[in-house]
């Protein structure tokens, strides 16, 4: 009986908490139609309809997703498109391979994060009353637009976004180009121009302008890279880079921006090419490379062995900070010893460091496996006591495969690499170790030897004079690359 009582008095409670949720239910529903009454009053008085704010609030929902799947789709067809005509299928396959041992992105994998694609402002200088300068009736204007026209063929065909100041025979502004370029938010804006000089019609070649009191904006690389892949593929006169431009439209945009003048109207031979469809192209190829390397760099790894030296090692050091460059130090046991300030300097500053070996003797160093592992060890510890740095990366003196260690070095590979440790060689060198090269020869011995090669590794000697002397030119001699240190997941280049 005591069950059943106790069922019963359940079930009543039950009911009772229906009939509540019932009620309540009610009471919602009431209030919903009433909230919904007032509110379509309220819309009647103001002629709004309510189905249209809903038609529009999901239209614009569902056209925004659409837009958003046509862009991602567009953007995947660009990428597709622009690795086969830059590579080819073999090669575009191989630059994937190669982003994944930390190779060069693409401009894709360099902006894909901010999911935008560089826009490109192309300035066809002068237009319609305004002819700039003209002989024999060929008119600046008509050149400057018909090479714009070929380059934003090209950057469009590598995927970037171009828009044209002008795009036919008509008059803009100064002020207005360079708003215009500001209000669409271009990443660059390059203006293109003819050369006139009265007073010697023998005077040609090209000369490309920016304005270098603004340093925050990078139009000196922009400048750079224009300049030298035009002159390359055209083989123009190099004239000069100019940094002293006091143009509107390289002053006033907000982006990084140059000009160029690509020959000269005033030389009769000179001008009949600029006015030749197959020159224009050459043109068209070499601002349209420049552009691209300012997007897509190529990467060094800026390496140094032998240090550190207190004087020669601290001026590779300041230039580099003022540069913002990090670079990769093999550091050799004794003069880390010698030196313990500087090398603590190199990591405070973020450079990778490596070991390079405790004393630079390749007879005794490379006697055995025994004696190359005993010298290693010493080498560690020194650079351990003075940075507090437990170094993975290292460097055999003479690289990995030389005269002095044709007989023990796959044994020393195994062994180093069985203790975790990662060894790295080079494809270009400033060839700095012997000799007493000046600068500009060993900035030439650089230039030689990158081949212009995707990534570089760098080999340089910071305890050499000469290599420091050397630094400022040569680094502003490679605009084509981004300066990047070694890592321990930095994919290593190697001779063997």
């Amino acid at each position: 009986m005591y069950t059943g009582l106790a069922y019963s008095g359940s079930r009543r409670r039950h009911r009772s908490r229906e009939l509540r949720r019932i009620r309540l239910g009610a009471v919602l529903v009431i209030e919903g139609w009433l909230l919904a009454f007032l509110l379509i009053q309220v819309l009647r008085i103001r002629e709004i309809s309510l189905s249209a704010i809903c038609k529009e609030w999901i239209g614009g929902q569902v056209a925004r997703a659409q837009m958003q799947d046509a862009e991602m789709g567009l953007l995947r067809e660009k990428i597709i498109f622009q690795e086969k005509v830059l590579f080819g299928e073999g090669i575009a396959f191989r630059e994937r391979s190669l982003l994944q041992e930390g190779g060069v992105p693409s401009i894709y994998e360099t902006l894909f994060a901010a999911h935008r694609i560089p826009v490109i402002a192309l300035d066809a200088g002068h237009g319609g009353t305004d002819t700039g300068c003209s002989a024999e009736g060929i008119e600046e204007k008509q050149i400057n637009l018909q090479i714009a026209n070929l380059v934003s063929e090209k950057l469009t065909q590598m995927g970037y976004q171009v828009f044209m100041i002008r795009e036919e025979d008509g008059y803009f502004g100064l002020a207005d180009r360079a708003k215009l370029a500001n209000f669409r938010r271009a990443d660059a804006y390059i203006s293109i121009h003819q050369n006139y000089y009265e007073e010697d019609s023998a005077v040609s070649g090209m000369e490309t302008w920016f304005y270098g009191a603004d340093t925050d904006r990078d139009s000196r690389r922009l400048a750079q890279l224009i300049h030298k892949e035009t002159i390359e593929s055209t083989g123009a006169a190099a004239r000069e880079l100019r940094d002293d431009a006091n143009f509107y439209v390289t002053e006033k945009t907000a982006m990084p921006s140059c000009l160029i003048e690509t020959g000269f109207l005033s030389n009769p031979q000179e001008r009949e090419l600029l006015a030749t469809p197959e020159y224009q192209e050459k043109i068209a190829n070499g601002i349209a490379e420049g552009i691209r390397l300012y997007f897509q760099p190529k990467t060094m790894y800026l390496t140094f062995d032998d240090g550190p030296s207190a004087e020669n090692t601290s001026r590779v050091l300041d230039i580099l900070n003022e540069h913002g460059i990090k670079a990769t130090f093999f550091l050799v046991g004794e003069n880390v010893e010698k030196n313990p300030e500087v090398a603590r300097r190199i990591v405070e500053e973020g450079h990778s460091v490596g070991i390079h070996c405790y004393h630079h003797d390749y007879e005794e160093l490379y006697q055995s496996v025994d004696s190359y592992l005993e010298d290693f060890e010493k080498a560690y510890q020194a650079v351990y006591a003075a940075t507090g740095v437990e170094a993975k990366l290292f460097r055999f003196p003479g690289g990995s495969v030389n005269d002095y260690n044709k007989d023990v070095y796959e044994d020393v590979i195994e062994a180093m690499t069985e203790q975790g440790f990662i060894y790295h060689d080079w494809n270009a060198s400033l060839e700095d170790a012997f000799g007493k090269a000046e600068p500009e020869e060993l900035i030439a011995n650089v230039k030689e030897s990158t081949l212009g090669r995707q990534r570089v590794v760098l080999l340089g000697h910071d305890i050499v004079y000469n290599t420091g002397m050397c630094l400022e030119g040569l680094l502003d001699a490679l605009p084509e690359y981004r300066m990047e240190p070694l890592t321990e997941e930095t994919e290593p280049i190697r001779f063997r």
